[in-house]
């Protein structure tokens, strides 16, 4: 059986964007988008000891403008996100893949990404972001595996996973 000891931090952000602090002077994340409707957020460590094998960072679930863009050439962390609703575009290291209900893809440090969404249907979409020594073998023994985008038949599985993380 394997255990994972998470150094527990936590801020979690509602759907009006309005901080419930867990721990004094804990502000959102640069990196984190408002080019957003609604958000579901959580932070656990946003510097995690780079010697544990994984550790959960933050996630959350986002409603997003019509005009959303993230346009990143790295990003500090390892990165799940799930489509759950709407259409979009991923650029994912030089390879271009439509996004719709049901896409799975990742991304890592030092690899470039840009996410748009469908103006007439906006994504509402899920993340994690981890970190940790094992972080790249567990994303590259998976289908997501470099720089892989992958759909889902069932997502509502999914939906309720991620539901429950947050």
């Amino acid at each position: 059986m394997r255990m994972l000891c998470l150094d527990f931090h936590m801020t979690i952000i509602d759907n009006n964007f309005m901080p419930v602090e867990f721990r004094p002077n804990t502000a959102e994340p640069s990196f984190v988008s408002q080019q957003v409707t609604r958000a579901r957020r959580f932070f656990l460590n946003l510097e995690p000891n780079s010697k544990s094998p994984i550790t959960v960072v933050c996630g959350g679930c986002e409603r997003l403008q019509a005009d959303y863009l993230v346009d990143r050439t790295s990003f500090p962390f390892y990165c799940i996100e799930f489509v759950a609703e709407g259409k979009g575009t991923l650029k994912l290291a030089g390879k271009t893949f439509p996004l719709q209900r049901g896409s799975v893809f990742s991304y890592f440090p030092h690899i470039s990404h840009q996410i748009t969404t469908d103006p007439n249907q906006p994504m509402l979409k899920y993340y994690v972001d981890f970190a940790g020594k094992q972080s790249w073998q567990l994303l590259n023994e998976s289908p997501l595996a470099s720089g892989n985008h992958v759909t889902i038949k069932q997502p509502e599985q999914i939906i309720d996973l991620f539901d429950m993380l947050i």
